[in-house]
C-alpha cells in the first residue's frame, strides 16, 4: 500500500471520528455521510444556531475553513472537493451542489460588512444574501464568490475571478486581466 493510500485511510478514519463527535454534540445541526475525507487541520466552526450538511464523499483539504454563524446553513452535496486553503463563511445560506470542485484559495461569503453603519465595520453588522453553486461546476484558484451569487450547473470559473450576480448553466466565466509594463521614469 502506498503512502498516499495510507494517508487517505487515516483521513477518512479521522473524519469519521471527528464528525461523529460534532454530530453527537451538535444534535441535528450537523449531518454528514459515512465516508468523508477531511484533512485534520481543516477548521469547522458551527455555532449553536447554525447548520452544516455534508453529502457523501466530501473531500476538504488542508488549511480550509467552514464557518456557519448566526443561524447560517452550509450545504455541500455529494462528491464535493474543496482544495487547500479555501474558506466558506456563512451567516444565511450557502449551497454547493453535487460534484463541485474548488481550486486552492477559493473564498465564498454570503455576507459582507455594512460599511455605512454608524461606527463602520467595527459594529459587526452585515448584509446577507444566499449563495448557490450548481452541480459539476469547477471554481478556479483564488476565486472570490460574494453574497447573492448564483452560479449555474456545469460551469467553469477562471482563476482569480471575483463573482457577484447570476450566471447561467454551461458557461465559462473569466475576468481577463491586462498586464501593463512601462519604464520607470
Amino acid at each position: 500500500m502506498s503512502r498516499h493510500q495510507i494517508g487517505n485511510i487515516v483521513s477518512v478514519a479521522y473524519s469519521l471520528v471527528r464528525l461523529s463527535l460534532k454530530k453527537l454534540i451538535g444534535g441535528g445541526r450537523i449531518k454528514s455521510g459515512i465516508i468523508e475525507r477531511i484533512s485534520p487541520n481543516v477548521v469547522i466552526d458551527v455555532d449553536s444556531k447554525s447548520k452544516l450538511f455534508l453529502g457523501e464523499r466530501v473531500r476538504i483539504h488542508s488549511g480550509s475553513r467552514l464557518t456557519a454563524a448566526k443561524g447560517g446553513k452550509i450545504e455541500l452535496g455529494k462528491n464535493v472537493r474543496i482544495n487547500n486553503n479555501c474558506r466558506i463563511a456563512c451567516r444565511e445560506h450557502i449551497v454547493v451542489e453535487d460534484g463541485v470542485e474548488f481550486g486552492p484559495g477559493v473564498l465564498v461569503y454570503d455576507h459582507d460588512h455594512k460599511f455605512d453603519a454608524k461606527s463602520g465595520v467595527s459594529e459587526k453588522e452585515y448584509h446577507t444574501a444566499p449563495v448557490k453553486i450548481g452541480k459539476k461546476t469547477w471554481i478556479g484558484a483564488n476565486t472570490v464568490i460574494l453574497r447573492g451569487t448564483e452560479i449555474g450547473a456545469n460551469c467553469v470559473v477562471g482563476a482569480g475571478s471575483v463573482l457577484h450576480g447570476k450566471y447561467p448553466d454551461n458557461v465559462v466565466i473569466t475576468q481577463p486581466k491586462e498586464t501593463k509594463i512601462k519604464p520607470i521614469s
